[in-house]
């Protein structure tokens, strides 16, 4: 969860539950989102996988991973469309050189 609180503090005002974008809205590529995208969801997993594996049980990581990491992938693409529409090229080229939940190593 620090992951996540971390890419939320970096946020500030611009972190939403709901996708929204603010007139005053300007993208944030320091701290984790230097590297990553999504930082916050790719906390989001690794908790999710910390506490699959800490039931000790192969069925729990189906049952609990596999249905979140489709809905932050489907979350993911309702975020990038919003920020390529809001930010246009500035959004292409930050992402052309961060990766979506890990970053890009090359």
């Amino acid at each position: 969860m620090i992951v996540r609180q971390t890419a939320i503090n970096t946020l500030k005002e611009f972190f939403t539950v709901q996708v929204a974008i603010s007139p005053e809205h300007k993208l944030i590529d320091t701290g984790l989102y230097h590297y990553i995208r999504h930082p916050s969801y790719t906390g989001i997993i690794i908790y999710m996988i910390g506490l699959s594996v800490s039931l000790s049980n192969w069925i729990s990581i189906l049952l609990l991973l596999i249905p979140v990491f489709g809905v932050i992938m489907y979350r993911i693409g309702i975020e990038e469309e919003a920020l390529i529409n809001a930010f246009g090229k500035q959004y292409e080229d930050y992402r052309n050189r961060t990766g979506k939940l890990l970053p890009k190593f090359w």
